[in-house]
């Protein structure tokens, strides 16, 4: 579920930014500058091993994941369940998983109460409620045999958006659904009462 252009507060990356770049030159050129990591695909960098080695020995990244991230992902798992539980759950929606004591991620996944199908109700709710959810069939492996069962499931993050328009978004997907199943067929295109804003 995406909701704006908000930044990830409880996002941290290690990424390599310095790079051994190959040359495109002659042939002979290129064969001298490949050797060890380099012709295995590895991409040597002291500097960015410093910062990582850094990360790991000081402790702040074990640091960060539990006084930023677990906690930020723990406040944005409960606002998006708590809102489930009001606007979803009574239209016939069904969480796949069935025991909340233990959780993690990074997205919840929630089926669909027939005859509703994810590719109907993303488009809807792209179209009426400036909403972009995930549905199924969009992480569907092909030539799974359950892959099928995708097409009634919707997969929704809750660690991209900014925490408080959480329920906001989940409402206006409660609002698609409730309007597709009072009337499937109905196709006019307007807002609901959360506003205007457009959801990207």
């Amino acid at each position: 579920m995406r909701l704006g252009r908000g930044h990830r507060e409880a996002d941290i990356c290690i990424v390599q930014v310095v790079r051994l770049r190959t040359p495109a030159t002659a042939t002979p050129l290129i064969t001298r500058c490949s050797s060890g990591s380099s012709a295995s695909g590895g991409a040597p960098s002291q500097m960015t091993s410093t910062f990582i080695a850094s990360m790991l020995t000081t402790g702040e990244l074990e640091k960060h994941i539990y006084t930023t991230l677990q906690p930020s992902y723990a406040r944005r798992y409960y606002a998006m369940m708590a809102a489930i539980d009001r606007h979803l759950l009574p239209l016939g929606v069904t969480l796949p998983q069935s025991d909340r004591a233990v959780v993690g991620g990074y997205f919840l996944w929630i089926k669909l109460p027939k005859p509703l199908l994810a590719d109907d109700v993303a488009h809807h709710a792209k179209e009426k409620e400036n909403l972009i959810i995930g549905q199924g069939a969009l992480f569907a492996v092909a030539g799974d045999e359950r892959t099928q069962d995708l097409e009634r499931q919707v997969r929704l993050c809750f660690s991209w958006e900014e925490e408080e328009y959480l329920p906001e978004g989940i409402g206006r997907l409660g609002t698609v659904i409730h309007r597709m199943l009072e009337a499937p067929s109905e196709k006019t295109s307007t807002l609901s009462g959360f506003g205007n804003r457009d959801f990207l």
